[in-house]
């Protein structure tokens, strides 16, 4: 019982992992274009983080081939 728990977090954790990089590679996408805008960092970062989040939604809401 207990080992399958574990499993199960580090589910969770390799797909927060996935979430960081990807957020990451979003985030030097947007860098570019948040500096020509004069956006700050943070607001930067939320838009990153939306993105994924919409992004990884979209994916969950169409089924798999």
């Amino acid at each position: 019982f207990k080992r399958r728990n574990s499993v199960a977090r580090d589910d969770v954790e390799e797909g927060n992992r996935k979430v960081k990089i990807e957020i990451g590679k979003t985030l030097g996408l947007l860098a570019a274009f948040c500096e020509k805008n004069d956006f700050s960092l943070a607001e930067c970062r939320e838009m990153a983080v939306k993105a994924v989040k919409d992004k990884r939604a979209a994916k969950a809401a169409t089924p798999a081939e």
